[in-house]
Order: structure tokens, then C-alpha cells, then sequence
């Protein structure tokens, strides 16, 4: 800014206008803040001191100018997640969020473990546990339904629709991230003593959904996850009885932080999308062991 050609490019005005805007600042001051020196525009002592003391403030003030003028200001929206909620859940949902936003950039992140997800930096986030995470504020967003799922075809193969007996018996693929999930269904049923015919063990529940896909065997779905799945006949759930977990997800942001205006969008829009009622496929059982 020591330069008076350099700042009439900067603003886009001429030289002139730029003195003229100097002279109205020397005059307020009452101070020089210029000389000429050698055919040189330099600052004086007094216009040194006063550049210093304002640089911050007129740098902060062309960043947040550069900000807006390239549509980037507060802007991006960073969710952070599981895996398998961001396939299932999350992304078939957004197309209605940019489209009531177009000028919003959405970014998803994804982590595998909760310890891990905490140190990220994010604005929202969609944690499982019991909605107690420290430095967090959060509010339940989904209820974590239970209930076997596989393919039609190996449902029909098998016999399994209304039959818990074979269904317990059944093939069974298990998810490394949900081990008590097939303990906590079968909790006070008869057939909690009968041994799968195999077992499958894989390391995510997205792995497990793609197994069942496939006709491998019956996995334990999360109900309220696999919509899409259940409207295009690629899984189904062979016996209605859903278990509720005491855990759930939860939408949460850090405490004290500054929302953004896009933020405060997309938490009121996911809770908006999270509203509708759950698919009652049947008789619900609430269960209170943890996950």
C-alpha cells in the first residue's frame, strides 16, 4: 500500500482519486502522511506508524471482500460421520439440501472410530453413542433399529419370512463394529440358543449389507439406514420384530462455537429430514444394553 499506483490498482480507481482520498485523510488527522521524495511517494514517521496500527484490520477487511466476491464466505459446510450413515442416510439425502442451498459447498467426512472423530475439525456431526461427548452440545437424530435383513432370494430359499427359528439358524453374517448386535435381538427369545449354520464375519456393516446383498446369509440391519435398499427389493427383513437400542445417533457441534448462518441451515434441514416416522415394521422392543 506504499505505493499510490499499486493502490489505484488494487481499488480499481484512478492515481488522482487516490490522492484526493489521502489529502481527506491528512486533513482529518491533521498530520502528513505522505512526502515526496526523489520523485518518490514515501510515508512519513507519523504515516508509518499509522500503517502499522491499521495493516491487520485493512487485511482482514480484504480477505472477508475476497471471500464474498468469490462466493466462498462461510460457505462450506463440513459434516462429519460414519461410513455406512453417510452411503445409507447422509448423501441420498443432500440433493434436497443444495438444492434449497445452491450456493453452498457440503463437504463429508468420514471416520470409523468415535475417538478418532472428535479431534476432527468439523461443523456438524452425526455421532453414535449416548449423546454425551465432551465439549459437544447434541440432540438424538436417529433411533438405532435393529432387525434381520437378507436378500429376497435367499429369504424364499430358506423359508425364513415369519420364521425366527430358521432365521437364527440361518447363514449369519456378523460386522466386526456391531458384535452384540444379534445377542441384543435375540435377548428373551427361544431361539437365542440356536447356532447359526456358518458364520461370516466382516469388518464394516456396509460389508455385511453387501454380503446379505448377495444371499450370503441374514445380517443385522439398522432398519432406519436401509430405506433405499427395502424400496428396491435388494434386502428385506424377514421377521418384523425390531429391537431399539438405547444408543442412537446424535447430531452434534462443538460448545461455544460461532454457527454459521449455513450452519444453523443444515442442522435445523437434518433435523427436519430425521422427523418422518419410522418404517413400523412390526412389534419394538426397547433395549438397554449398551453398544
Amino acid at each position: 500500500m506504499r505505493s499510490v499506483t499499486r493502490a489505484s490498482e488494487e481499488l480499481s480507481v484512478t492515481q488522482a482519486a487516490v490522492s484526493r482520498q489521502v489529502v481527506a485523510l491528512e486533513e482529518y488527522l491533521g498530520l502528513d502522511l505522505l512526502t515526496h521524495r526523489r520523485g518518490r511517494v514515501e510515508l512519513t514517521p507519523a504515516g508509518l506508524r499509522y500503517y502499522k496500527e491499521i495493516q491487520p484490520a485493512v487485511s482482514q477487511i480484504r480477505d472477508a471482500t475476497d471471500r464474498v466476491a468469490s462466493g466462498n464466505a462461510e460457505s462450506v459446510v463440513r459434516i462429519l460421520t460414519y461410513p455406512t450413515l453417510a452411503q445409507h442416510w447422509l448423501v441420498p439425502r443432500l440433493p434436497t439440501f443444495l438444492a434449497a442451498f445452491p450456493s453452498l459447498d457440503v463437504q463429508v467426512i468420514t471416520r470409523v472410530r468415535p475417538a478418532h472423530m472428535i479431534e476432527d475439525d468439523f461443523d456438524v456431526a452425526i455421532l453414535y453413542g449416548a449423546g454425551v461427548w465432551e465439549g459437544l452440545r447434541s440432540f438424538k437424530l436417529i433411533e438405532d433399529e435393529i432387525s434381520p435383513v437378507c436378500s429376497p432370494e435367499f429369504a424364499e430359499r430358506f423359508d425364513l419370512v415369519g420364521n425366527p427359528a430358521r432365521v437364527a439358524a440361518a447363514a449369519r453374517i456378523d460386522a466386526n463394529y456391531r458384535r452384540t448386535d444379534w445377542t441384543d435381538w435375540l435377548r428373551g427369545m427361544p431361539e437365542r440358543e440356536l447356532a447359526p449354520s456358518r458364520r461370516l464375519r466382516v469388518t464394516s456393516s456396509e460389508l455385511a449389507y453387501q454380503a446379505a446383498r448377495t444371499g450370503l446369509g441374514v445380517a443385522m440391519g439398522q432398519t432406519r439406514l436401509l430405506g433405499r435398499d427395502f424400496e428396491l427389493g435388494h434386502l428385506m427383513r424377514p421377521i418384523e420384530r425390531v429391537v431399539v437400542r438405547e444408543d442412537a445417533y446424535h447430531l452434534a457441534y462443538r460448545c461455544g462455537a460461532q454457527l454459521s448462518g449455513p450452519v444453523l441451515e443444515c442442522l435445523a434441514w437434518l433435523r427436519a429430514v430425521a422427523q418422518p416416522a419410522r418404517d413400523s415394521a412390526g412389534p419394538t422392543q426397547r433395549d438397554a444394553s449398551p453398544a
